[in-house]
């Protein structure tokens, strides 16, 4: 065999190499794709998202701050109504306008830095909040057994969302 020969066997290694090591990146995420085309959720990740084209898994992620919905099959803001990936359970509607009816001030929110406003007697503050959602100002976040914002160091956020940046607020307040 010639130096041509030889030179198309090791091209030929170095693609058999190549296309397992792309493969390989793919099975280890444990992507595989459920139809030919289209976005699809990654088991146990909720930043990262599998885009097929052909058949071909092509894993992605969300940039930071937002999470892959397998609802809207789209990237959205990490731990809000549209983030079904953390499962946070949020109040209904008609559900915190009935708590805010049984004379209650305020109401603790799934997010850390926010909460129900009773008193703002449904009014809403800005286009991105719904009736009676409130927030505090950075750096402080919500105190459920005070009912009031504070300091960051002197609230325990626990199963709460905290937003440790005050780039990741929306403030709103005028």
């Amino acid at each position: 065999m010639g130096s041509g020969g030889q030179m198309k066997v090791a091209s030929m290694h170095y693609l058999v190499v190549l296309a397992l090591v792309v493969v390989g990146v793919d099975q280890v995420v444990g992507t595989k794709c459920k139809d030919d085309s289209g976005f699809q959720g990654v088991e146990g990740d909720c930043n990262a998202f599998v885009h097929c084209s052909h058949g071909v898994p092509h894993t992605q992620h969300c940039p930071v701050g937002l999470v892959f919905s397998t609802s809207f099959l789209t990237c959205v803001p990490e731990y809000t109504e549209y983030d079904d990936c953390h499962k946070i359970e949020y109040l209904s509607q008609e559900e915190i306008v009935k708590q805010c009816q049984d004379e209650k001030r305020v109401i603790p929110h799934p997010d850390c830095n926010m909460f129900y406003n009773c008193s703002l007697n449904g009014a809403r503050i800005g286009r991105f909040f719904r009736p009676y959602e409130d927030e505090c100002l950075y750096p402080q976040l919500f105190s459920i057994e005070h009912e009031k914002c504070m300091d960051f160091s002197a609230v325990e956020c626990k199963v709460r969302q905290e937003k440790k940046s005050g780039c990741k607020l929306f403030y709103v307040h005028f």
